[in-house]
């Protein structure tokens, strides 16, 4: 059996064309077709066209996990790498979006892949699932996962959403289900730099073939603006305190690392209870520097035209920036009707199994009506 993943990215490195990977499940990483340039070489190989892979027009492109690997300090994992991260709220999700077979869904942030396989045992051989990640080294793990299944892997934040049905034929779906948590696979890579317990180059890019890593705005942005950025997305009540400790040591040496950025924090902000005081200014700058809020707001505003009438989305966030936008979405557009009143959370079992599941809050809405 040969199994196709696509890969989609709005901007790939050196002027590559397009792509797409496949493999048979018992000799992973045979690829059976290619066609990508290069500024000094162009090589081309035959096989997509002829296996009926969907064409996307120029301005998307495709692009080989290798081209990004080699470009980047972040190397992919392994394919037959088993995924560590555990799903949360996996039977609620399932309860309350409830996906049917033959239907078509969308998991809008695949991860490590947990609930795009259950939605896609759910709709089986006659359904379709649109797994988009920002994240590269996530869809590599995500294919240990969904090899079997009827599950087309894009890369592509969910703010494109749109764009990427549309490309594909699909004018509308029957469900979403997005989860804006971290997987551990992500926090385990040092290299990636979304962690202060471990010293690791300041990135913090979940795209890290796009955008600037937080060591340019660490470094560059003013200290007002690094106080705005602390206070509005980290909620850090010492925001101004900090950013004047940052500016501070700048002028001495540029940020590189994270272990740097957390001493300076820590020096400057006192611990409460068991709280790194790092904490909220990380989050603070990986929302920035990933513009996930307002990639949130794109998508919240785009699912309308997204969702069929009678389809579900659910959406799980684990902080209140977060928790907030979805429950004003749901509640205030004629669009949708929320089917949580309140939002589901993990129970002690689940906590206990998996703590970081302690954050997260599952809304789930209907799609009413035509948007107005």
């Amino acid at each position: 059996m040969i199994v196709f993943k696509e890969l989609l990215q709005p901007r790939a490195p050196w002027g590559c064309n397009h792509f797409l990977w496949g493999w048979h499940e018992d000799n992973c990483g045979g690829f059976l077709g290619i066609s990508f340039r290069t500024p000094n070489s162009e090589f081309r190989t035959a096989g997509p066209r002829s296996c009926g892979a969907i064409q996307y027009p120029k301005k998307i492109r495709l692009h080989p996990p290798w081209l990004v690997a080699h470009s980047l300090l972040t190397p992919f994992p392994d394919l037959r790498m088993s995924p560590s991260h555990v799903s949360v709220l996996a039977s609620e999700v399932l309860r309350l979006l409830d996906p049917q077979p033959g239907q078509t869904w969308v998991d809008a942030t695949v991860g490590a892949g947990g609930h795009s396989r259950l939605i896609a045992e759910r709709l089986g051989e006659a359904g379709r699932l649109f797994g988009l990640d920002q994240d590269p080294t996530m869809l590599n793990l995500a294919r240990s996962r969904l090899v079997d299944r009827p599950v087309t892997l894009v890369h592509a934040n969910f703010d494109q959403l749109l764009d990427v049905l549309a490309n594909a034929g699909i004018p509308a779906v029957d469900g979403v289900l997005a989860d804006l948590g971290f997987a551990s696979d992500q926090l385990a890579q040092i290299e990636r730099g979304f962690s202060f317990r471990e010293n690791g180059p300041l990135d913090m890019r979940l795209d890290p073939t796009s955008g600037q890593p937080a060591a340019v705005m660490v470094n560059t942005m003013s200290e007002a603006g690094l106080a705005d950025v602390f206070w509005e997305f980290g909620e850090e009540r010492h925001s101004r305190r900090v950013a004047k400790r940052i500016v501070e040591r700048r002028h001495q040496k540029p940020f590189e690392t994270t272990a740097e950025l957390a001493d300076a924090v820590r020096s400057c902000v006192p611990r409460s209870g068991a709280i790194d005081p790092a904490t909220r200014v990380f989050q603070a700058l990986r929302i920035a520097v990933n513009d996930e809020l307002g990639a949130l707001d794109r998508l919240l505003v785009s699912l309308p035209r997204i969702v069929k009438p009678g389809g579900k989305v659910g959406i799980i966030s684990f902080h209140s920036l977060e928790d907030r936008r979805v429950k004003q979405a749901f509640r205030d557009s004629p669009a949708w009707l929320p089917l949580t009143k309140k939002p589901v959370e993990a129970d002690a079992t689940e906590i206990a199994r998996n703590p970081r599941a302690r954050s997260a809050k599952l809304r789930v809405a209907l799609r009413q009506h035509e948007a107005r």
